[in-house]
């Protein structure tokens, strides 16, 4: 039996899966929590400890309510800092294992309609490809949308797929209905997306009484039980009509508006080393789909996500997340056709050139690592000496699979090896190249501080409050400052500095330290004496 056959046999998949979940949960301290959209979520989950009910029901974020997004995501860091303690990896835990199950799920649904070789491949590229090793374990509420997206979309495939028998169909749409009022609760907006699905493969397939069946067998009521009720108790108690601009802005666009064309350029670079494969496969099932039920919901699933993103005023790169799984489903499918039929020979060349010019890639990258690193921090570390070996060793077992089996066991290789590989580029190697970090200035106030009670004035920063730990009142007048030193004089003061921002401390304080973070100054200081 070839390696290739073995691998994606058996339990293969199964290992394969439970050992890239590892090893994306052992790097989830790396790297430091730059986005503020991360922040957001873990500061707000942060200052929800020990708030009671209320204070979970309402997040606050430094006094003020954080309802631009439902509260799913703070709930599952909040839950996860009271199991494991308040820190990066525990905020993280949730998200990243969302995206692990992500990837079990597309191999369950590439396995089930495509073969076990299909599935492995899309689940190695939901793991392996840029976009889901760079947002996808970072505590965001993308990795929740796209699992939950994921698991209601293909709860209406197979709700459809199952008539005529009603009591099947009955709860697959309700599973449905679950998996949507949680993509509800994980992000909003992103939700419609199984509903488009839904629509248009009842069309595809003219199986008008699935509709009918949804509704009769209760699975929306289903929904609106789960989903509705945190939004009705936000409109009586709050009275706010956040969630009503937040709306807005993503349909008519805000501060992240741009062409639709950007969505591909993104996809481009984002699904790598998978973007050609992936490409092409898309081509390829938009001339087939018609002749084959499962092409066409793969394409469907695809469109209902890609066409409302384009259309939509705000644009930003993580919002393509949920698209990751169709594409790579319909890559697995291409690529395992590839391989099955005799009639796709030019499909097998494709395929193994892009194992070669991947292998070639990959040196090169290797060769790049010491160069890029010491062009950004004036040394080599070695974690470069590290990445080149990993990006080395991948490269030559590509080669020689290639060589060997041929384009499958490449394929088979790449689709394990892109996972371990990616996670320590994005969570081992790419953080340091950055010498000053959240992180970094945490850790060194940790040394020279310890204990003493930290405060911030003038501008709020949530990255940095999240490492240094800061109170979520930030001090805006010299009379705060003077309060803060009355009640402490123990207490240390941190600021940050944007650009030409002047700063706001006064005679009380001296500086006693100052770091320069990406374009931010930020500046420590201790009561005079």
């Amino acid at each position: 039996m070839h390696f290739e056959n073995r691998l994606h046999a058996g339990r293969g998949p199964l290992l394969a899966w439970l050992l890239i979940g590892l090893l994306a949960c052992a790097s989830l301290g790396n790297p430091s929590v730059m986005r503020t959209q991360e922040a957001r979520v873990l500061e707000t989950a942060r200052q929800m400890q020990g708030s009671g009910l209320t204070g979970r029901l309402v997040p606050q974020l430094n006094g003020r309510p954080r309802l631009q997004k439902p509260p799913l995501a703070y709930w599952l860091a909040d839950a996860a800092y009271a199991v494991f303690g308040v820190g990066v990896a525990a905020g993280r835990l949730p998200f990243a294992m969302a995206m692990w199950l992500t990837a079990g799920l597309t191999y369950r649904i590439g396995s089930h309609h495509f073969g076990r070789r299909a599935g492995l491949v899309a689940m190695g590229g939901v793991l392996g490809c840029v976009i889901g090793a760079r947002y996808g374990l970072l505590a965001e509420t993308d990795a929740l949308s796209m699992l939950f997206v994921t698991a209601a979309t293909y709860a209406y495939w197979r709700g459809v797929d199952a008539m005529p028998s009603f009591g099947r169909c009955a709860r697959w749409f309700h599973l449905a209905a679950v998996a949507t009022a949680l993509a509800i609760l994980s992000k909003g907006p992103p939700a419609a997306f199984p509903f488009l699905f839904f629509a248009g493969y009842v069309c595809l397939t003219r199986r008008w009484r699935a509709l009918w069946w949804w509704l009769k067998c209760g699975a929306p009521i289903t929904l609106i039980a789960l989903a509705v009720p945190w939004f009705v108790y936000i409109a009586v108690a709050v009275k706010d009509d956040t969630i009503v601009r937040e709306l807005k802005v993503v349909t008519l666009g805000g501060g992240h508006r741009g062409p639709f064309v950007n969505y591909f350029a993104y996809l481009a670079i984002d699904l790598l080393p998978w973007t050609a494969m992936a490409a092409m496969a898309a081509c390829f099932a938009a001339k087939r789909f018609r002749r084959d039920p499962r092409l066409g919901a793969l394409v469907l699933w695809t469109l209902a996500i890609l066409v409302p993103l384009c259309i939509a005023g705000q644009k930003q790169r993580h919002y393509l997340m949920p698209i990751l799984p169709p594409l790579m489903l319909l890559t697995g499918w291409y690529i395992d056709r590839a391989m099955r039929s005799r009639d796709t020979s030019i499909h097998r060349k494709f395929i193994d050139a892009m194992m070669a010019v991947t292998s070639i890639a990959l040196i090169v990258a290797g060769v790049a690592v010491p160069v890029v690193g010491h062009m950004i921090r004036g040394r080599v570390m070695l974690t470069d000496g590290a990445a080149t070996v990993a990006l080395t060793l991948v490269a030559v077992s590509l080669h020689t699979a290639r060589r060997r089996g041929g384009p499958a066991t490449a394929v088979m290789t790449l689709a394990v090896a892109a996972s371990p590989l990616v996670i320590f580029l994005q969570q081992g190697w790419a953080p340091t190249l950055k010498n000053v970090t959240p992180k970094a200035i945490a850790k060194d106030l940790d040394t020279a501080f310890k204990d003493r009670p930290r405060s911030l004035i003038g501008n709020e920063s949530l990255p940095i409050q999240f490492h240094l730990r800061c109170p979520p009142a930030s001090l805006r007048t010299q009379g705060d400052i003077e309060a803060a030193v009355r009640r402490d004089e123990q207490t240390i003061f941190i600021e940050v500095i944007r650009g030409n921002q002047t700063s706001q401390d006064g005679p009380l304080l001296k500086r006693s330290r100052a770091y320069q973070w990406d374009k931010n100054e930020v500046r420590i200081y201790e009561v005079a004496r």
